[in-house]
């Protein structure tokens, strides 16, 4: 049997808070627990998730207008494939520097993130909004291909950025 794009998550909000987003992670790890998945691919996904939701958490620039622009979206592509999709506002200025860090990061073949990975680890710096800047980095390592990125203008300030992922449930491709 194969299951065609199945929704494990699909939120739709103003912003995302810290309560949400324990919320959705709970939802996450019993729905792919019921499903019977691996707890290796359980993980996988879940790190994926995590780190897409502190992103929008700590880096969206939201905007009080009543628009649902926050989107987060798991889902079961099919029987062998998750598509993680995340869609937030940030300011204009942002995107430049945005666009750049994704490019880099899908530039890299999996030792290339490896060792950017272990260099930011490294570095031990941490910015004002207490990242570290390994975001990005782990979601790539743990996807399967590049992180698919998107940039449409809201209004004059504002453009909605949309990042997705696909994670293989191979357990091959875990190691």
């Amino acid at each position: 049997m194969t299951i065609t794009d199945t929704a494990i998550i699909d939120y739709n909000g103003e912003k995302l808070d810290y309560d949400t987003v324990g919320e959705l992670l709970t939802q996450l790890w019993s729905k792919m627990e019921q499903e019977g998945n691996n707890i290796v691919v359980i993980k996988k996904v879940y790190s994926i998730v995590t780190e897409f939701l502190e992103n929008v958490y700590k880096h969206s620039d939201f905007v009080e207008d009543g628009n649902k622009l926050v989107t987060i979206k798991i889902r079961k592509k099919d029987a062998d494939h998750y598509t993680v999709v995340v869609q937030n506002p940030v300011l204009k200025e942002k995107l430049e520097k945005l666009i750049y860090k994704v490019d880099f990061i899908n530039s890299l073949n999996k030792a290339g993130l490896k060792k950017l990975y272990q260099y930011e680890i490294k570095k031990r710096t941490i910015s004002p909004k207490g990242g570290a800047g390994l975001g990005l980095i782990i979601v790539a390592r743990k996807a399967e291909g590049s992180i698919l990125f998107e940039a449409k203008e809201y209004n004059e300030q504002t453009s909605l950025i949309s990042m997705s992922v696909t994670v293989s449930l191979d357990l091959q491709s875990q190691i």
